[in-house]
């Protein structure tokens, strides 16, 4: 079995576990590359203790091309979560990123992005609530991202494990993510 195999099926094995979904080989929201691998598409609502591991080491080596994931999560009204992802490959901005940057940020076949997408269960109904419930620090001597997410319905964090390590030294970088409320997406 191929190195890439191999990667591809321990990631759905953790999502599966993970109750989570994931698309896969033209598969709703994959992105194909110019290395003829295609990214993944994770699905999901926020729910409990979640680890994923976004690795795809080929030959021994981590292949960015093929670690371009989407993941797509909702968060939902009285569901209280606890997500690890590790090996998040995302853009970096030095400001925070604006809409213009959405298509940047979706259309980059090299980077993984997270979009949340906010049911209207979470109390979270425009962009400003989502603004407010959503704030970053770093962790674990500054070696892991943390998103923190509190509503009136909904407690949870997603650690980026070891994304701390990627911003540059005298740096404040900002990553992409992209909220979804209602019919449309805003960067923050």
């Amino acid at each position: 079995m191929s190195d890439f195999k191999y990667a591809f099926l321990a990631v759905a094995k953790q999502v599966a576990i993970d109750g989570l979904q994931m698309y896969d080989d033209g598969g709703p929201g994959s992105r194909t590359f110019f290395s003829g691998a295609e990214g993944h598409l994770i699905t999901g609502v926020l729910n409990g203790t979640q680890t994923l591991n976004l690795d795809h080491i080929v030959d021994g080596v981590q292949d960015p091309l093929l670690g371009a994931d989407t993941l797509d999560f909702t968060v939902k009204g009285g569901h209280n979560f606890n997500m690890t992802i590790h090996d998040f490959n995302p853009l970096f901005f030095v400001a925070p990123p604006t809409n213009g940057n959405l298509g940047q940020i979706t259309g980059d076949p090299t980077h993984d992005y997270l979009q949340l997408e906010w049911d209207p269960s979470s109390g979270v109904t425009s962009y400003a609530q989502a603004a407010a419930a959503e704030s970053f620090h770093m962790a674990n001597n500054n070696h892991d991202m943390v998103m923190d997410i509190n509503t009136a319905t909904v407690h949870g964090s997603i650690t980026f494990a070891g994304l701390g390590d990627l911003v540059q030294p005298g740096h404040t970088d900002y990553i992409g993510v992209i909220n979804h409320v209602g019919y449309t997406s805003t960067v923050v």
